[in-house]
């Protein structure tokens, strides 16, 4: 099991990973409800998309999801708020759970909203280490004060990534209920469920493959083809053009190779060469290292940094994913060549400041880090000194 420590070491990382993220909030103006980057409370901008879309399913008004002007307008009424540039990107499976957000006033809402990541993380704590100290650690984390800052759902993924490596053979039902939550972002979805399959948890990848079916079905019963259709038809090739174009207003905090590429000046076919590229040799290397490792900790960081990094299309706040690993990692008195994996714990707080000024800062972090931790999965030996 990993001896953890902090010393003075530690709370160095530590005392700066949050006053970088006290920084990028600050930035944010969060109490000016109306010219500020915030919304109806100092955080969870991004909630508003959760709540006003369970909102407008209630209403039977999701023509509105889809329909730029329209729903920013909503939201500048609703909130009395500066017009804004929001976007309702996700399909249509994720309305059936946002619906008990919307019966709610969007504060509360948001409060339960977050405590339920929180409260996800904790338990991805708990069952990724005895240490008491790895939930606070985590909690105070780049990855998750971004989550909440943002107000996503990291929590709950990354509870999902946990129980699928740590209980999903023993328990490939339930790990794969919560892996096919992970299909309201299909893009993560898709590739948790292939490396989940060609790495060893073959049983989860199929159940949650088929798990994922029931909420789209009940969206299909609830709200009939046409939010489908709407998806298929106008959001999807929106977010796929706003990636080829990189609008760097929208995907500043993008951390994948693709968006370093295209940070760093490159095109947009070229950028997506490299992508190809860095995702063909993670999607060949990344089972392999799974199926010969033993130890658990590098196993979670190859699969979860494997994964963002196989995406062309990742925000910071995913690396929520791999929180709980990479945190016990840096923080793991016998691990040597943290540099990287420290840079990339504190990816997510430089992110917004950094793709402001169309610094590739974060998407180097993620692809050195996953890099190194591939290197020292392949040289790991277990803790009895036998290669794994």
């Amino acid at each position: 099991m990993a001896q953890m420590t902090i010393g003075r070491r530690g709370a160095l990382i530590l005392a700066l990973g949050l006053l970088l993220c006290l920084g990028v909030y600050a930035l944010f103006n969060p109490f000016d409800s109306v010219a500020g980057y915030m919304p109806g409370a100092p955080v969870g901008r991004d909630f508003i998309n959760f709540w006003l879309g369970g909102r407008l399913a209630l209403e039977s008004r999701l023509d509105l999801l889809a329909d730029g002007p329209r729903y920013n307008e909503l939201i500048a009424t609703l909130f009395a708020h500066r017009p804004d540039s929001f976007i309702f990107s996700y399909p249509p499976n994720i309305l059936p759970f946002l619906l008990p957000f919307g019966l709610l006033p969007y504060g509360v809402a948001l409060a339960l909203w977050s405590g339920l990541n929180l409260a996800c993380m904790v338990s991805a704590c708990t069952l990724t280490s005895e240490d008491r100290r790895l939930p606070w650690l985590v909690l105070l984390s780049p990855a998750m004060l971004m989550t909440i800052i943002y107000g996503h759902f990291g929590g709950v993924a990354g509870l999902a990534i946990v129980y699928l490596l740590k209980r999903g053979r023993a328990q490939p039902w339930r790990a794969g209920a919560l892996v096919a939550l992970l299909a309201i972002k299909p893009q993560i979805f898709v590739v948790v469920c292939a490396l989940s399959a060609l790495g060893g948890w073959f049983p989860v990848a199929w159940r949650a493959a088929l798990l994922a079916l029931l909420p789209a079905l009940a969206s299909l019963a609830l709200f009939g083809i046409e939010p489908w259709l709407t998806y298929v038809e106008r959001t999807a090739p929106l977010h796929v053009a706003m990636i080829e174009t990189f609008q760097i207003g929208a995907l500043r905090t993008t951390i994948s190779a693709y968006a370093g590429a295209r940070m760093a000046g490159l095109t947009h076919e070229p950028a997506q060469i490299l992508q190809m590229i860095v995702s063909l040799a993670l999607l060949i290397s990344v089972p392999v290292l799974l199926r010969r490792m033993r130890d658990s900790t590098l196993r979670d960081l190859v699969f979860s940094l494997g994964a963002l990094a196989i995406l062309p299309y990742a925000n910071h706040y995913d690396l929520a994913l791999a929180a709980p690993a990479l945190t016990l990692y840096i923080f793991d008195q016998d691990r040597d060549g943290k540099m990287l994996p420290v840079l990339l714990w504190l990816a997510p707080a430089v992110a917004p400041l950094a793709g402001n000024l169309s610094l590739p800062l974060a998407p180097y972090a993620l692809m050195l880090g996953t890099l190194q931790i591939l290197v020292a999965a392949f040289r790991a030996k277990d803790r009895d000194g036998v290669r794994a």
